[in-house]
C-alpha cells in the first residue's frame, strides 16, 4: 500500500512538470540572462563611448596651433600668448579657459582679458590693456598704471613723459602690486590740470611730491617757488595764490616756497628775507 501511494505522489508531480506547473531551472536562467543583457549592453556602450570621446579630444587635429591676440597695444603678442602658460599639445577642446585667463591677468598690463575657441585648432585672445598714468619716484622709479597698479620698475636714464610723483620715503615695489592711497589719484588728477593752465606763468611742472599727509608740494625747476597745496580745494589754493602774488607785488621767482594749504592765511619763504604770512579774509 504505502509503495502505491508513493508512486501515485511522483506520477503527479511528473504530470505537473509535464502541463508547466512549478519552477523551472532552465526558464529561471533564461530570464536572469535577458536581465543581465538588459543592464550590461548600456554600460559596454557607455564605456566604448567616452573612450571614443577621449580619443577624439585628444586628436591632433584639435590641437592648438595659433594664438590669435586681438587689443594689445604695447604688449607683443609672443608676450601675450608667454603668459597664457598653455601645457604642450594643448587641446582646443579641453583647456580650462578660466584658468589660463587668470594666468594672463597676472601680466599687471592686462587689465581685461577674454578668450574664446575658434575651431579647430585657433584660440582667439582679446585683451585691454592697462595706461600708464605716472611715473612714481622711491627706492627706483615705476611705471604706474590705471587703479595705482605697478606696470614695470624703470631706469632713471630713460624716463617717459608722464606725470613725476615722488614718494615721502623710499621703498621697492613691486610690479603687480598697487599704490592704494587717495593721494596718488589727487596728485595724478591735479598734474593733469596743472600742465593744461600752469599757475605760474611760464613755467612748467617738473614734479609733485605726496608729503604723506594728504598734501602736495609742486616743483617747477630752478627759478620758481615750490607750491604747497592740500589735497581738496585745489581751485580755491590756486586763486589765493594769484591774489596774493598781486598783493606782494613780487614775481614768484623772488619766493623760495608759497603754502596755500592754510584756509585763513597763505605763507611765503623769501628767497632772501623772512617768511612773510598774507592773510586773507573769507
Amino acid at each position: 500500500m504505502r509503495d502505491y501511494h508513493i508512486r501515485r505522489i511522483e506520477n503527479r508531480v511528473k504530470a505537473s512538470r509535464r502541463k508547466g506547473q512549478g519552477p523551472s531551472r532552465i526558464t529561471g536562467f533564461i530570464k536572469i540572462s535577458k536581465i543581465l543583457v538588459v543592464l550590461l549592453v548600456p554600460i559596454f556602450l557607455g564605456v566604448a563611448a567616452w573612450r571614443g570621446y577621449q580619443r577624439l579630444l585628444a586628436h591632433p587635429y584639435f590641437q592648438i596651433k595659433e594664438v590669435k591676440v586681438e587689443g594689445n597695444e604695447r604688449l607683443s603678442q609672443e608676450a601675450i600668448a608667454k603668459d597664457l602658460r598653455l601645457p604642450p599639445r594643448a587641446s582646443l577642446l579641453t583647456i580650462n579657459l578660466a584658468r589660463i585667463g587668470r594666468n594672463l591677468r597676472e601680466n599687471p598690463w592686462i587689465k581685461v582679458a577674454s578668450l574664446r575657441r575658434h575651431p579647430p585648432s585657433t584660440l582667439v585672445v582679446k585683451v585691454k590693456e592697462r595706461t600708464p598714468l605716472a611715473i612714481f619716484m622711491a627706492a627706483r622709479p615705476y611705471l604706474i598704471g590705471e587703479e595705482g597698479v605697478v606696470l614695470q620698475e624703470l631706469s632713471w636714464e630713460e624716463l617717459p613723459d608722464l606725470p613725476r610723483l615722488r614718494a615721502v620715503a623710499s621703498y621697492v615695489l613691486s610690479p603687480g602690486g598697487r599704490i592704494a592711497t587717495p593721494d596718488f589719484s589727487q596728485a595724478v588728477e591735479l598734474w593733469q590740470r596743472l600742465t593744461v593752465n600752469s599757475p605760474l606763468q611760464g613755467m612748467e611742472l617738473k614734479e609733485i611730491a605726496l608729503e604723506g599727509d594728504g598734501s602736495f608740494a609742486l616743483n617747477f625747476g630752478p627759478g620758481a617757488p615750490r607750491l604747497k597745496l592740500r589735497s581738496n580745494g585745489f581751485d580755491e589754493q590756486l586763486e589765493r595764490l594769484a591774489q596774493t602774488m598781486a598783493l606782494a607785488g613780487q614775481s614768484p621767482e623772488a619766493y623760495e616756497y608759497v603754502d596755500l594749504r592754510f584756509q585763513e592765511r597763505v605763507v611765503l619763504k623769501p628767497i632772501k628775507g623772512e617768511v612773510r604770512r598774507v592773510g586773507q579774509r573769507r
